[in-house]
């Protein structure tokens, strides 16, 4: 087994142990889910969708139904769909602007994964994955090119939430974000 394999290991039992609580919270919610599920696909979405997406959604929903996996974020689909992963080198780059930005407690903070999903441990420093920083990233890039700071805003939509890794960053930088289950639904009931 190689060092990185065996940090990678052990960070994802850190954050079991750390985050103990969410693997309770979330066994139990994780029974309910196909009953949540069924309450906000009501509507058929199809026309709104590419081929190519609803071919995903499909293949997302068979691995998700009656009731997803802990480790849903280590399936290929996934990582194929909702996530960013440090080929080309964007993380030290994405990570430097950081650095600039937060002191290094403030940021881990921000970054720490949860244990739910099991996500993909690449810097160990801050125990997060490549996604986390990728999403700060832009919030902190979006913040310096618009002069608008999320802090001081009131709403904000984000079309395609995926698993909610961007929803997650936001409300450690403003904590009384909501959040909505499925925007696609309040449309289409709107």
């Amino acid at each position: 087994m190689r060092l990185m394999d065996i940090m990678l290991k052990l960070s994802e039992l850190y954050l079991s142990i750390i985050k103990v609580a969410q693997i309770a919270k979330y066994k139990r919610l994780s029974k309910e889910f196909i009953r949540y599920y069924g309450d906000i696909c009501i509507n058929d979405i199809s026309k709104y969708c590419m081929p190519g997406w609803l071919d995903y959604i499909k293949k997302i929903e068979s691995f998700l139904i009656p009731s997803p996996s802990y480790k849903f974020l280590q399936t290929d689909i996934f990582k194929k769909t909702m996530f960013v992963s440090d080929k080309g080198g964007w993380i030290e780059k994405e990570l430097e602007l950081l650095e600039k930005k937060f002191k290094s407690k403030e940021l881990r903070r921000i970054l720490k994964e949860d244990s739910v999903g099991k996500p993909i441990i690449s810097n160990f420093k801050y125990l997060t994955s490549h996604n986390s920083i990728h999403q700060l990233y832009h919030i902190i890039y979006f913040e310096k090119e618009s002069k608008k700071h999320i802090k001081e805003t009131n709403t904000i939509v984000e079309w395609g939430g995926g698993y909610g890794s961007m929803a997650k960053v936001i409300k450690r930088l403003k904590p009384t974000m909501k959040s909505f289950p499925n925007l696609s639904q309040l449309l289409l009931n709107s």
